[in-house]
């Protein structure tokens, strides 16, 4: 095998020769990776969804509805070991973005754009994250 031919593959469905990179891993297939590349298994597998809607979303509504109580206990668990964590980002956000989050409501509100207000009028103290 040449120095070229280790870091290309041929995807089977396009028929191009790809790096390696471009294939995703598939520990049954050659060298670990897949045979198709990953664009053409995207758009596989959105073509599979578009034409069979209905049977992928009842499927995923019976897994739902199968599994609801336990995916409920999954949610809670997740907020209550990241709450902490979730506040802080949360916190940096707003003081990162406080302009925007104040021009939003007011233009929600008021409907008045923060822009078009005189700068006379306009004191906006921006909190400096920490």
């Amino acid at each position: 095998m040449t120095v070229s031919a280790s870091r290309f593959r041929l995807c089977t469905m396009c028929r191009v020769e790809k790096v390696l990179a471009a294939f995703g891993n598939n520990k049954n297939g050659k060298n670990g990776l897949s045979g198709i590349c990953k664009a053409c298994r995207n758009s596989a597998q959105k073509d599979y969804v578009r034409r069979n809607k209905g049977k992928v979303l009842s499927g995923l509504n019976n897994y739902y509805y199968k599994n609801q109580k336990a995916l409920l206990l999954q949610k809670q668990q997740y907020y209550k070991q990241t709450k902490e964590s979730q506040v802080k980002k949360s916190r940096r956000y707003r003081r990162k973005h406080s302009e925007a989050i104040w021009s939003r409501w007011l233009y929600r509100h008021y409907g008045v754009i923060l822009a078009e207000i005189p700068a006379s009028l306009v004191s906006i103290t921006i909190i400096n994250p920490e």
